[in-house]
């Protein structure tokens, strides 16, 4: 398969070279196949592809070749220097022999690291100055499909218990083939919704979690506990019928503290749809929205720092002007602006004019 790729005009060269020596034997393993073996090209070269399938050829192609050639060798240079007892560390590195890292370079071309200027031992160096930074933390990023995904595959790294962390260590939840069904499980019964490349929560999701979050059911390490007595039933060191009685016993206390559950239903402020006009907008702790999931009018409490009050919603959603408020711009800039929806729903300023008159 390799020799295939010396006809193609980005990878010749490497398939070439990899051709000539002994081929990397520890990405072929049968015994650690799941649902199927890596992607890999077939032994027809293609002809005539359009220029999206192209990449998609030349990026498995790719991925092929750097999967069987050499290790990539780093010379890395750590420094670490003392100011009147506080330690400060830099680090540099520079490619020594490419291997794996050089299948997207030309021959000869050399990639480029972080090279440190020469320095020695117990040597003086003078502080040019010091700036004293004010920062504030920043939330977690919203999940995308990718991160989402990402996370339930290592969700075992969060246990407390090492033996339920080292049973999740390659699980994690579900499994290659399930998980974005999952995803898509969740879209379909509106728990979260796609915008953009971000799955962001609906009311209803967030509701649920809230719900849920501190039960017997959202318990992760209730999953490691599982993973570890399957392979204590692989070992032979555990029946089927004694992890059977255990889930049973599981389902039973689960059901049982849901059912217990008493729900609050507060009286939250609402109006009419602006965008489809049929269903009632209801206004949540972070968001308002439309009952009906059709239409996915949405209006977000917080706009440019500042978080907008059950009023301020009441008169954007009636097709009204709010009075001027404070905001911040992305560059962190106070200005003051009115605020109403636009004919595309969009919140729409109109920014106060603070110049003295003359």
């Amino acid at each position: 398969l390799i020799a295939l790729l010396k006809q193609h005009p980005r990878f010749a060269w490497h398939a070439e070279s990899l051709c000539n020596q002994p081929l990397n034997r520890h990405c072929v393993d049968d015994s650690k196949m799941t649902d199927h073996h890596a992607l890999i090209i077939t032994e027809n070269y293609p002809q005539r592809l359009s220029l999206d399938e192209q990449n998609i050829y030349s990026m498995i192609a790719g991925r092929m070749l750097e999967a069987f050639s050499d290790k990539c060798l780093k010379a890395t240079v750590s420094v670490q220097a003392d100011c009147n007892g506080v330690l400060f560390g830099i680090k540099g590195c520079q490619i020594k022999v490419p291997g794996w890292r050089g299948i997207y370079n030309e021959p000869g071309e050399k990639e480029e690291g972080s090279l440190l200027p020469e320095f020695q031992e117990d040597e003086i160096l003078s502080v040019l100055g010091i700036d004293t930074l004010v920062k504030k933390t920043k939330p977690q990023p919203i999940f995308t499909e990718a991160s989402l995904l990402a996370a339930m595959e290592g969700c075992g790294r969060t246990l407390d218990d090492e033996k339920e962390k080292e049973a999740m260590k390659d699980s994690g939840l579900g499994t290659p083939a399930t998980r974005a069904g999952i995803i898509e499980l969740l879209i379909a019964r509106h728990y979260v919704e796609r915008s953009g490349r971000s799955l962001i929560p609906t009311p209803k999701g967030l509701e649920v979690y809230d719900i849920v979050k501190e039960k017997m059911i959202a318990n992760v390490s209730m999953t490691g506990g599982w993973e570890c007595a399957l392979h204590e039933i692989e070992t032979g060191k555990v029946s089927t019928e004694t992890f059977t009685q255990s889930i049973n016993s599981y389902t039973q206390q689960i059901t049982s503290e849901l059912l217990a559950l008493k729900l609050d239903h507060p009286d939250l402020p609402h109006c009419n749809c602006p965008k489809c006009g049929a269903e009632t907008i209801t206004i949540f702790n972070k968001v308002a929205k439309c009952s009906d999931p059709n239409c996915g009018f949405l209006l977000f409490r917080t706009f440019n720092g500042r978080e907008l009050t059950d009023n301020q919603m009441l008169l954007l959603l009636s097709g009204k002007r709010t009075g001027y408020l404070k905001l911040t711009s992305k560059k962190r800039k106070k200005y003051e602006a009115s605020l109403e929806l636009d004919d595309n729903y969009r919140i729409n300023m109109t920014f106060k004019d603070n110049k003295p008159k003359k």
